[in-house]
């Protein structure tokens, strides 16, 4: 493979990594959304529920003390594999938090 060809495969990983950064603010901001008012207003009942914009916000504010930065090589395995850790990241994290947010739910006494 040429080495303008191996740019190219990059250039595509990299645009399809950043394509994933609105989908993951939104399936993180509303994770945290429905997560807030299942147990923060709850339990603090003076707490204000969070829209969906307030939601994301916070999500950012928190992924800037939270995230971790990813270093590209330029090797087409590496960036398949940072393209597969990010889109596990979109659905599986929110999801998962939300499924045991969710069963957690059931047990708490109304």
């Amino acid at each position: 493979m040429s080495s303008k060809e191996e740019g190219l495969d990059g250039c595509l990983w990299g645009m399809l990594t950043f394509a994933l950064v609105p989908v993951m603010m939104f399936t993180n901001g509303f994770a945290l959304m429905k997560l807030w008012s299942w147990f923060v207003v709850t339990v603090f009942e003076t707490a204000p529920t969070l829209t969906l914009w307030q939601a994301l916000g916070l999500a950012l504010v928190a992924s800037m003390f939270t995230g971790k930065n990813a270093s590209s090589t330029g090797n087409k395995q590496i960036n398949f594999e940072i393209f597969i850790e990010g889109l596990a990241n979109v659905v599986l994290r929110p999801g998962v938090a939300l499924l045991f947010g969710w069963v957690y739910l059931q047990f708490i006494p109304a």
